[in-house]
């Protein structure tokens, strides 16, 4: 999945009407050198899931270390010098060679078969790795990581996306069809799905831009939801799948609006979705091989939540400036089962950036709520207000060498992340400060 979520940040960057926009960028992040890559093509940031799924939260740290030091190698002192720097080298597909293809090839005889590959492409996109046994393909783990039987997988799909743009208005569509088998030794399961989505846009001015869309979406579960039985070193719990899942469905909706003016820049975003057979894993109470059990279920659940980002250049004057920056987020969501897992609580993050030609300074406070409205089983969280700050400084007019000190959580707050799998005996890092310099030659 990286090789398409780079091309649709890249297109986000290059386009005319969303260049400038800020990008969050997810699919195949697993090491720094994949975020650094996110960020030459536009990315501000980058989001982690499977990485974290398989490795643990530690691994993000790993990618921040190895990004930072990078960093310093190359003379970067803030995301924003190296920041889609590889965009005016993105050409068209048309110009590509289509016939080329590159795939992970494994080696069955050299594989020690962990598992770990198939589950980062099982989350991402299995389409980019290839474990062939038999002419069709293959999963297969071994060893005390192994959780799931040796399972064949064939998988079939086709679809279509178009457009009609009539300048201050448009709709777009999709439609997607696919099918999916799963063999065991012993159990065997097949899933079709119809996917298909509608919105329509409009700009009524010229700085203004409002979207609905609406799509109905079908999922068919992976090998773990149905077949895992054992304990995963990446979640630390003892996960137990459920064979008899049906496909998860989903409607949902989605409402956009932003404005985009010469100072000030707003987005907002309303959505709810509603799930026919919703496909959750959730803590059962149980202990097995002194790991909690999690127990994959499925059951009909309701999601609804409220994004909001704004953007505002205070002041102004030849090369220096001041913007105020603030990001909320809010998601609430409901099941047959009850409260689901590992919802996040609001948050809600202010941002001061000051650039000047030979000094950038920001500073940064994320407010984070409390999360008591909790699953069975499942522990409430405090809340945490997080202090960040970062200074940049030329001491000379040639900007080869930098200066920067960069704080982290300076309060020195108990952090645990409710969405998180370790939350409960794993907390983010204490207060961190890093001074240093970078010089480029």
């Amino acid at each position: 999945v990286k090789p398409i979520a780079m091309n649709m940040v890249a297109e986000i960057a290059r386009d005319a009407e969303t260049r400038g926009l800020p990008i969050s960028a997810i699919g195949g992040v697993t090491t720094w050198r994949d975020a650094a890559e996110f960020m030459m093509l536009g990315a501000g940031n980058v989001q982690v899931c499977t990485a974290v799924m398989t490795y643990g939260f530690k691994i993000v740290q790993e990618m921040i270390t190895g990004l930072e030091n990078w960093m310093d190698e190359k003379g970067y002192a803030t995301l924003d010098d190296f920041k889609g720097k590889a965009v005016p080298n993105v050409t068209d597909w048309q110009y590509l060679n289509l016939n080329y293809i590159a795939k992970a090839q494994i080696d069955q005889d050299a594989c020690i078969k962990c598992g770990r590959c198939h589950i980062a492409c099982e989350d991402t996109s299995h389409q980019a790795i290839t474990a062939v046994k038999n002419g069709q393909r293959h999963f297969e783990a071994i060893g005390d990581e192994a959780f799931v039987p040796s399972t064949d997988i064939k998988e079939y799909g086709v679809f279509t996306l178009q457009r009609l743009d009539k300048g201050d208005w448009g709709v777009d569509a999709g439609l997607r069809f696919d099918r999916r088998e799963l063999k065991t030794d012993s159990a065997e399961r097949s899933f079709d799905n119809v996917s298909a989505s509608l919105g329509v846009f409009y700009k009524p001015a010229d700085k203004q831009f409002v979207a609905l869309t609406l799509s109905r979406n079908g999922r068919a579960p992976t090998e773990f939801e149905l077949f895992a039985d054992g304990p995963h070193p990446g979640t630390g719990g003892y996960e137990v799948g459920d064979a008899t899942l049906n496909s998860e469905k989903v409607t949902s909706l989605e409402a956009t609006y932003r404005y985009t003016g010469d100072r000030l820049r707003v987005e907002g975003h309303l959505w709810g979705a509603q799930y026919d057979g919703f496909i959750e894993e959730k803590p059962t109470g149980a202990v097995e091989d002194g790991l909690p059990v999690f127990q994959y279920f499925q059951t009909d659940a309701k999601f609804h939540g409220a994004e909001l980002e704004t953007s505002y250049v205070a002041w102004r004057g030849g090369e220096n400036s001041l913007k105020l920056e603030g990001v909320y987020d809010w998601v609430r969501g409901s099941t047959d089962l009850g409260i689901p897992a590992r919802i996040p609580p609001w948050a809600v993050t202010g941002r001061v950036v000051w650039s000047a030609p030979r000094l950038e300074a920001q500073a940064e406070v994320r407010r984070v709520a409390e999360q008591d409205r909790v699953s069975t089983f499942e522990l409430p969280t405090d809340g945490y207000t997080q202090v960040n700050a970062m200074v940049t400084f030329k001491p000379f007019q040639d900007p080869a060498l930098r200066l920067f000190v960069d704080g982290r959580n300076l309060t020195n707050a108990t952090i645990r992340e409710h969405a998180s799998f370790l939350k409960d005996f794993a907390p983010a890092a204490g207060r961190s400060v890093r001074a240093g310099f970078a010089w480029r030659f």
